[in-house]
């Protein structure tokens, strides 16, 4: 669900996201801003940068 947009397609996005254990996606940027919090589990990036519920 998109909570808030600025921009086009490289934008700063702020979103709410459901991910089944394992998941994956390609690698992509965000040159304005991302924003992850981690409810439940370990959100892993970039395979060695990991970052556990409550980040």
């Amino acid at each position: 669900m998109m909570l808030d947009r600025i921009g086009a397609e490289k934008a700063c996005a702020t979103s709410i996201v459901v991910f089944a254990a394992k998941s994956q996606f390609p690698e992509h940027s965000h040159p304005l801003c991302e924003e992850v919090l981690v409810l439940i589990g370990t959100f892993t990036e970039n395979e060695d940068q990991h970052y556990l519920a409550g980040w």
